[in-house]
């Protein structure tokens, strides 16, 4: 959420966070001025007005179609009381006036007490994990009155989510390192970065480690959840596979497939919640097209047992006139980087990984693909190999391996889960520049 959304209006100041604003309308429109520092004012209108101070008057001007905003604004601020006749024009003259008056060489007390009382009511406002986007905030709403410690206004561990970002997780700790005794501590499991604060050094670290255990159970039983869904989904299908109907009509790879793949899982869990596959076929007997969304990778994979019907497939589509040697340099083993990058070791236990006990039958399938990684976008247009292994005849389960861009060469299985693919309308040549 903004911070905008806990925007506190009083007096004709607005307040939000450390921004203490006058407030001007014009046909219905809200302007907010901050306060410009008695020197500087001093610099711009004194003896008269300079060309800076012009300039600054003629900005807000135009900014607000309000001529005389910055000087409304700035007397406001220091509580300059005027009479409307006495401000004329852009209202320079009566700015200069006050300044030479020494009248806006310091806030009054009135106004610093009414902002300091705007800004605490603003504190309470945002949500823990809007603190880990703002960790200035944090201090002042937990640990801190009047500028100080005060171990009394919050006695218990605080945590602050950090949304999967380091240095979300190391603002927060620049933060918490600058009040005299506070401790801090972080809990991270895969993605999922929290940041502990309190002043119970033992607390602080107790729930920090509570975290990780309880994040990584949680992490499990969601897992296992979707693993049982998956088989649940599965099982559906496989029901009927002995219909006679569906005897006759012949088995083959074309289908919908749910994927899954441990790395891409331990890594990017959340992109990783529903992956899948969808095999289509071509007007080339034993060629396939699949397309695959694989949450932080999508793309295209050619597939066939015979790797010469792939580099045909290709040609056609990319409409090359290269040799097929030519055409083979450009596959690639290594993985392309993107903005995607591994994620770095994880702290506490890490997920058992699931695999089956049966080992797949002989039915080898070559493929090629092609990807764009979901993040920033980027194309990996090189071809990139692997295989898939079919587990039985029926085709209702694979192993696959395939160097994947931004991952590596890793394993991947799929389960099939209808004989109808979704079409997403990726075609080989989507994924090239």
């Amino acid at each position: 959420m903004p911070a905008q959304n806990h925007e506190v209006v009083r007096d004709g100041f607005s307040c939000i966070g450390e921004d203490f604003s006058v407030l001007l309308t014009r046909a219905s429109r809200r302007f907010a001025i901050p306060r410009c520092e008695a020197d500087v004012l001093r610099q711009q209108f004194l003896p008269k007005v300079t060309p800076e101070g012009q300039r600054r008057i003629a900005n807000w001007a135009r900014n607000t179609d309000i001529p005389d905003a910055f000087v409304r604004a700035q007397l406001k601020h220091y509580g300059v009381q005027y009479d409307e006749s006495e401000i004329s024009g852009d209202g320079a003259d009566l700015l200069t006036k006050a300044v030479a008056a020494g009248k806006c060489d310091s806030v009054p007390q009135h106004i610093s007490d009414l902002r300091e009382q705007m800004y605490q009511e603003f504190i309470v406002k945002p949500s823990t994990r809007e603190l880990g986007y703002h960790p200035e905030w944090i201090a002042p709403r937990y640990f801190l009155t009047s500028g100080q410690p005060d171990r009394s206004k919050t006695t218990t561990v605080v945590d602050i989510p950090c949304d999967r970002s380091d240095f979300q997780m190391k603002r927060v700790c620049e933060a918490a390192a600058k009040v005299e005794g506070l401790h801090f501590a972080k809990g991270s499991l895969d993605k999922n970065k929290h940041v502990f604060l309190g002043w119970d050094e033992a607390a602080v670290k107790k729930a920090a480690e509570d975290f990780v255990v309880e994040a990584d159970a949680a992490a499990k039983a969601a897992d296992e959840q979707k693993h049982q869904q998956r088989i649940k989904s599965q099982g559906k299908y496989l029901c009927t596979l002995d219909e006679p109907e569906r005897v006759a009509q012949g088995f083959s790879p074309v289908g919908k497939y749910e994927i899954e793949c441990e790395e891409i899982t331990d890594q990017w869990p959340e992109d990783s919640k529903k992956m899948t596959m969808n095999i289509h076929p071509t007007n080339v007997q034993g060629l396939y097209k699949a397309q695959f969304d694989f949450g932080i990778l999508v793309g295209v994979m050619i597939i066939s047992r015979n790797v010469e019907d792939i580099k045909k497939y290709r040609r056609i589509s990319d409409d090359e006139d290269e040799s097929e040697d030519d055409e083979e340099n450009e596959e690639t083993n290594n993985a392309p980087t993107g903005s995607k990058r591994k994620a770095p070791p994880v702290t506490g236990p890490r997920k058992e990984a699931k695999v089956d006990d049966a080992e797949p039958s002989p039915f080898k399938y070559e493929l090629r693909l092609r990807a764009r990684e979901t993040g920033e976008g980027d194309i990996f247009p090189d071809p990139c190999k692997g295989t898939i292994i079919f587990g039985d005849d029926k085709f209702t389960w694979f192993k696959g391996s395939a160097t994947l861009p931004c991952v590596g060469d890793e394993p991947f299985r799929g389960y099939k889960v209808a004989d109808k693919p979704v079409d997403k309308r990726w075609k080989w040549e989507t994924f090239s520049w």
